[in-house]
């Protein structure tokens, strides 16, 4: 069985090794090289014969990964030793091979044959184990490789995420603009959502370790766009839970993305994009790669630039979405000639508006009327255009690796991107509600004050400057460590410590409060009158406002506006780990890993005019974490038994929170406290056939926002309720208070997953076959109570700590904190299946991923019913697959790609006329060529080539789902890439 790739480290020669466990021979077996092996292997290129004869023959077959792998080795069916295999397969290639350990064969170039020596290996460890040589024996592993990236088109990690048939793309480009579902300091933001469990459910990592909070959403969650996408390898998907291997955040799974290293010469890379509705991209990327004796140092860096999406031309015309079968979404608490009412209260008067097309000028006494009120769209005015923000993007990553001496080796890696957004403001934000325009305003007329809402025109917004939201992030990371063999049998120790920080800066253009009241009023602060040019006419239609009434209006940093926002995240990590062999077992060698870390990780809004939701302006925790796994070969050879074999891994983690827990202004450590067992087992019946199961815990701990988020008290009530423990009293509205709740306890989950892979040989050779069906069930849920009120008001209202109450048994108070509801359950089936396959005409691949989710489903209380969250906009599509038809011949490759998501209930959205939005596919046609002898890649193709329409979705701001959609439309895309050598 394939488990790792390794790399050999050898002078200016980047070396992978392909390693395996041996499953079906004993040890004296396996040191005989001359025992025979039956061989049905086809003609492929050189890395996949070879893992597959490492596999049949159970020795380590190590190969330059650049150089060699691609070369065509020649069909091989019969019964051979490994090296006659070797001969017949290199003949006529300029490869050759030699034996340096009696379980070790190096395949070199011909002209570049040394003589025997020691090497010093140091394999790649594989996602979802920290044992080096040991896949995930019980959970499935999807590896995507940067050929794939290439392959299918995919020009952002944020493409990567929305192919995954498990994941569900709710914070994304587009979604992050969407006023329906998100905020503006969102933009420039995506994360991952596996199984739709939520962002903070799925764990970060790259290159193995910890990425850094989004410093905006302070819940966990990791910002992608930080991470730099053209620097990446490859991306390991691990779709189970794994805090016994990772620790908290991963009960949905873990995406553990690996950066580029130990490359040897230069590729120079552009990408350009086009689509339909006007969101054009061009990216440039260098990347430059040195060797010399024992060491390598690999630099990538790259600038990307991006053009918004034009939701006009995509189809949002307007709010008002009847003729569509939705929802009327225009405004009516503002309009144009602006609405009038008698006071400011939430009880006030609607006195009504001047009739259309009337300038103001004229004055209002005795014009209003009700009847003039009209809905306010300004979508249909000409606004709302950007779909997407605008971004500019710069990142360099750089690692470095020597080995100082025989059996110990140094390595440092540094990483930053800087991803800048803007979009324009609109009328929907330049606006105000309710604001006095006493008599002293020229054009009141009424003799008394009244109370005026009004949006600003787009001649009046273009007036008023060049408005703007302007949302940056800035990701610093830096790791230094060791790997050392030590004095004992196998084992070796890996150290690593590192520092990352991510910075989020948003500040937004917005009317100054100050300077809006005193030109309503018409005097200034001192009483004296204003120039008539000066003074803001609130009640025409815009067309006769003065340019000098708008004049500076709009400020960063507003009185009486959103002030701008610096938010920091940090994470320090020391991580030490040892690993061997422990004794053999006449079924092979039983293997561990012993290990501890410690974290902290802290968030920090005491810079800048701080937007934090949390009681306090800095906060942070500390981790300590103690881990182990072991790898044991059960059982080989037996009737009904090919190879049967076990891991387990354990892990304690430790966190100590210091923070108001007793009320703010208080400072008090409390612990948090998980430990997270997985059982892991694969046995293979025959050879061809591997049937798993992993059965583990995970736990996701509680966020300084779930637990500071500050609270903020509505005196008036939000809510009228019947309190189920006093129906008697009627209806109740107390005062709401929504924020953090320092009471909440952990979440833990039970995770089981099963499945089998085939890959069988003779007629079926080449088709591979993986079902996975995982179940998680979430104890202790942390859900916002505003939310889960909404979802279930009346098993939130049994909760404990949800009412508080009178004396007289009446609520004083409703408490809607973040909360632990009871339970979320969740099921779902992934499969995989590909057949590849040679002809005349060259070689296809057929192949199929698909995700079935047949529940996702929150319980409020333990009496309550589920609250159904799959199928529906809130949740994870019930049937989500990608398909796939792939050429290869010579230099040339074509791919037509299939994209399937289900129809859905959009039960999320308030108010809508909408039972069912429509089910989604989309095809997407790629390319490349590659002149191998001069360097030069082409790939180019054409994503959702017949640019489908995208379903209708009644919501609250689109007419379709920003999280479910590639909003760019067609996109047609080209990247040239040209490799050489340096020196």
């Amino acid at each position: 069985m394939k488990t790792v790739l390794q790399k050999l480290k050898k002078q200016k020669l980047a070396i992978a090794v392909s390693s395996v466990l041996v499953m079906s021979a004993s040890s004296a077996l396996l040191a005989d090289e001359e025992s025979k092996i039956q061989i049905n292997i086809k003609a492929e290129q050189a890395d996949k014969v070879l893992f597959k004869l490492a596999e049949l023959s159970g020795t380590q077959i190590v190969f330059d990964n650049q150089t060699q792998k691609n070369v065509k080795l020649p069909a091989l069916n019969g019964d051979f030793t490994l090296d006659s295999a070797l001969t017949e397969l290199l003949k006529n290639t300029g490869l050759t091979y030699e034996f340096i350990s009696e379980d070790m064969v190096m395949i070199r170039t011909e002209s570049h044959a040394e003589p025997e020596a020691k090497k010093e290996v140091e394999e790649i460890v594989i996602t979802g184990s920290r044992l080096k040589g040991v896949a995930a024996t019980g959970s499935p592993v999807l590896t995507i490789t940067s050929d794939d990236i290439k392959r299918q088109g995919f020009g952002s990690i944020e493409d990567i995420m929305r192919s995954l048939t498990q994941n569900f793309s709710d914070v994304n480009a587009a979604s992050t603009l969407d006023e329906g579902i998100s905020s503006p300091g969102a933009q420039g933001h995506s994360a991952p959502n596996l199984r739709g469990l939520g962002s903070a459910s799925t764990l970060v990592l790259v290159n193995g370790r910890r990425w850094p909070q989004s410093s905006y959403f302070q819940n966990g969650t990791v910002n992608l766009n930080g991470i730099p996408f053209n620097a990446i390898d490859r991306v390991d998907i691990l779709s189970d839970g794994a805090s016994a291997i990772y620790g908290s955040d991963a009960q949905a799974g873990v995406i553990n993305i690996i950066l580029r290293k130990d490359y040897s010469g230069g590729e120079t890379g552009i990408r350009y994009e086009t689509s339909r509705y006007d969101a054009k991209k061009l990216t440039l990327d260098q990347t430059l790669g040195f060797n010399w004796e024992g060491g390598n140092a690999t630099l990538n860096i790259a600038y990307t630039e991006t053009d918004p999406v034009d939701s006009r031309a995509a189809g949002r015309t307007t709010l008002d979405f009847r003729s569509m079968g939705g929802s009327d979404r225009r405004a009516t608490d503002v309009g144009r000639p602006g609405l009038v009412y008698n006071s400011a209260s939430r009880f006030a008067t609607l006195l009504g508006s001047l009739p259309q097309g009337d300038d103001g000028t004229g004055g209002i006494n005795g014009n209003l009327s009700p009847a003039n009120v009209l809905p306010y769209d300004y979508v249909a005015e000409g606004e709302g255009g950007d779909g997407t923000s605008t971004q500019e993007q710069k990142s360099a990553y750089f690692t470095i690796n020597q080995e100082l001496f025989d059996g110990f080796s140094l390595f440092a890696e540094y990483s930053y991107n800087r991803n800048e957004t803007l979009s324009q403001l609109t009328t929907s934000t330049i606006k105000f509600t309710k604001q006095a325009v006493p008599t002293t305003n020229p054009y009141n007329d009424t003799g008394s004050t009244v109370y005026a809402s009004y949006a600003f025109s787009p001649e009046e917004v273009a007036q008023l400057g060049d408005g703007r939201f302007n949302s940056d992030q800035t990701a610093v990371s830096y790791t230094l460590g060791f790997d050392a063999e030590l004095p004992f049998k196998d084992w070796t120790m890996n150290f690593s410590m590192g520092k990352s920080d991510e910075k989020s800066q948003f500040k937004v253009l917005q009317i100054d409060k100050d300077l809006l009241l005193e030109r309503l009023a018409g005097v200034d602060g001192d009483s004296n009158p204003l120039p008539i040019e000066q003074i803001i006419n609130p009640f025409g239609d815009g067309s006769a406002q003065s340019p000098e009434a708008l004049q500076g209006l709009l400020a960063y940093d507003a009185t009486g506006a959103v002030p701008s926002s610096v938010t920091l995240s940090d994470l320090r990590d020391y991580s030490v780990s040892f690993q061997g062999g422990l004794f053999e077992l006449p079924t092979g060698e039983v293997r561990t890993v012993v290990g501890a870390e410690y974290r902290k990780e802290g968030l920090d809004h005491s810079k800048g005019y701080a937007r934090s939701g949390l009681l306090v302006d800095k906060t942070d925790r500390d981790v300590k974490s103690y881990f182990t796994e072991l790898s044991v070969p059960l059982i080989r050879e037996m009737p009904g038994v090919h190879s049967l074999d076990l891991k387990y891994a354990l892990r304690r983690d430790e966190y100590t929170v210091s923070g108001p827990f007793e009320g703010s202004g208080t400072s008090v450590e409390k612990e948090f406290s998980s430990t997270s067992p997985k059982l892991e087992l694969a046995w293979y019946p025959i050879d061809t056939l591997k049937l798993r199961a992993a059965k583990g815990e995970s736990f996701r701990a509680p966020t300084l926002t779930d637990l500071f988020g500050r609270q903020d008290i509505f005196a008036f009530g939000i809510f009228s309720f019947i309190d189920p423990n006093r129906p008697d009293l009627g209806l109740q509205r107390p005062p709401t208070v929504l924020g953090g709740n320092p009471d909440l306890k952990p979440e833990l989950s039970d995770n089981v997953s099963y499945g089998f892979d085939w890959n069988p040989d003779g007629a079926l050779e080449g088709l591979s076959v993986s079902v996975t069906k995982a179940n998680i069930e979430i104890s202790d849920l942390i859900a916002d109570g505003l939310q889960a009120f909404f979802s279930d008001r009346n098993g939130v209202l049994a909760l404990p700590g949800v009412l508080s109450y009178n004396p007289d048994g009446s609520a004083s108070q409703l408490n809607l904190y973040s909360v632990n509801v009871s339970k979320r359950y969740s099921e779902s089936v992934d499969t995989r299946v590909s057949y590849d396959f040679d002809s005349d005409y060259g070689s296809f691949r057929v192949g199929l991923n698909a995700t079935y989710t047949g529940k996702l489903n929150d319980q409020f209380t333990p009496n309550s019913a589920q609250v159904k969250k799959d199928n529906t906009d809130v949740g994870i599509d019930r049937w989500k697959a990608r398909g796939e038809i792939s050429w290869f011949k010579d230099d040339i490759n074509l791919n037509l790609v299939a994209n399937y998501s289900s129809s859905y209930s959009p039960t999320g959205v308030a108010d809508t006329y909408q039972d069912l939005v429509e089910h989604y596919i989309t095809y997407d046609l790629t390319g490349s060529y590659a002149v191998e002898e001069s360097g030069w890649k082409f790939n180019g193709g054409v994503l959702n080539v017949l640019n489908q329409d995208f379903p209708f979705y009644d919501g609250l701001s689109y007419p379709w789902d920003t999280r479910r959609v590639d909003t760019r439309g067609r996109t047609i895309f080209l990247e040239v890439n040209k490799s050489y050598d340096l020196y």
